[in-house]
């Protein structure tokens, strides 16, 4: 991730960029749904 204001390279354990001091937002990325997803959800039926 990069900071907006200066392009420096963000670390993500800090609140503000190392380098102009810029509050760094929480990328979309971690941001995520904690309820499952169901990747299968079509009933297959395999014969022998």
């Amino acid at each position: 991730m990069f900071c907006t204001q200066c392009g420096n390279q963000l670390s993500e354990d800090r609140p503000f960029c190392t380098k102009c001091g810029k509050k760094v937002n929480e990328p979309c990325v971690a941001t995520t749904s904690s309820s499952p997803t169901k990747n299968n959800t079509s009933k297959e039926t395999f014969s022998k």
